[in-house]
């Protein structure tokens, strides 16, 4: 009688013998109390998660033609852009907004609450321009005097290509939003950190397996 050895499913050795049944058929599984090692992915970067989708090969048939795509490569050169975080507090109601009425402190809470305003992004970019006409000392590179030109995103974030002259500043100015009568807005900046956007080079070319996230936002609003 021939047989063959091979592995079981329960990961022992087994011997397979000719037959159905009986002693002699069947399987004998050696080791079937063996403790199987459940299997755990590897979590670590690939380098391949790095590498895009090539093309196969070119056609050799057929006639050339001229295509106009939507996209175009960019390189971008060493180029460190400074990350900052701007928020703005404004103190005036909403239009027809009412004042809480009501006596005990339940209704001064929903007053005192009701009176600090979330500006809109036309807004913001309002409130961003008088506070860089306000502070232009703010706004000037204190190694090579330049006056710098941020890019804002209508948000709570903007990016210069020089130092500001603090890295955290702190204002109140009026500013007459919309044509209204000019209200108190609070404007608070802070230096976040130094963004390389060479990095996305280095992504795209395959020697970094770090998607470059910040740079990409960065370069997406710079554009």
């Amino acid at each position: 009688m021939s047989s063959k050895k091979g592995y079981s499913q329960s990961g022992g050795y087994r011997r397979d013998g000719g037959g159905g049944g009986g002693r002699g058929g069947g399987d004998k599984c050696f080791n079937c109390n063996k403790t199987e090692t459940p299997y755990i992915p590897d979590e670590r970067p690939s380098r391949a998660s790095a590498q895009f989708v090539r093309r196969p090969d070119t056609g050799t048939k057929g006639m050339r033609i001229e295509l106009i795509a939507n996209h175009f490569r960019l390189l971008i050169k060493d180029i460190v852009v400074n990350h900052y975080h701007v928020e703005f507090e404004c103190g005036a109601r909403t239009l027809g907004q009412a004042v809480a009425s009501g006596g005990g402190d339940a209704g001064a809470d929903r007053e005192s609450k009701n009176k600090v305003r979330k500006l809109r992004q036309k807004e913001n970019r309002q409130v961003f321009r008088e506070f860089m006409s306000n502070q232009p000392q703010l706004f000037r590179d204190p190694q090579t005097g330049d006056q710098l030109l941020p890019v804002f995103d209508g948000n709570s974030n903007f990016y210069t290509k020089g130092r500001l002259s603090q890295d955290e500043n702190t204002c109140t100015i009026q500013v007459a939003i919309d044509g209204s009568n000019p209200v108190n807005v609070k404007v608070t900046i802070k230096f976040t950190q130094p963004i390389d956007l060479s990095s996305i080079n280095l992504y795209y070319d395959g020697q970094s397996d770090t998607v470059p996230r910040e740079a990409m936002q960065a370069l997406d609003i710079i554009l």
